[in-house]
């Protein structure tokens, strides 16, 4: 077992500010799934609909590769409490810089019991989207 964890983050896992300080990330792209506003619930701050993925042959998604210590993970598994791992296909992420990485990672997925769409009472926040929107302007422009 490493002591790292690789991970694929494609919404507000983008956004450096909200990752750990201590988190590598580098940006590219996963092939094999498609991004969709489809993980609603209750939260402590009431219903919200987030970004989720499923998979999708020919699709591809822009995002981050981020590593981290391992002993980061239950934090991160308690943060995305709405969604379980996914193991990545090997070769699945390109970096920008053109290298696919060989490396085992993953990405999270909504969990069944979350997996549907919003409505009036779980909407997009505005907060969730300016956050998403903060680290692809930062990493894409």
């Amino acid at each position: 077992m490493t002591d790292t964890i690789l991970y694929f983050g494609y919404g507000s896992l983008v956004n450096d500010d909200t990752r750990a300080p201590d988190s590598v990330a580098v940006p590219g792209r996963v092939s094999g799934w498609v991004r969709e506003w489809r993980i609603a619930g209750p939260t402590s701050y009431g219903g919200v609909c987030s970004l989720s993925v499923r998979p999708q042959e020919g699709a591809e998604i822009a995002g981050l590769m981020v590593r981290e210590p391992r002993h980061g993970l239950a934090r991160l598994d308690e943060r995305e409490w709405r969604c379980e791992r996914r193991d990545l296909a090997d070769g699945a992420f390109r970096a920008d810089s053109g290298q696919p990485t060989r490396e085992p990672g993953f990405i999270y997925t909504a969990r069944p019991e979350h997996h549907r769409w919003g409505n009036a009472d779980h909407p997009i926040l505005q907060s969730y989207v300016d956050c998403v929107l903060a680290g692809f302007l930062k990493h894409w422009g």
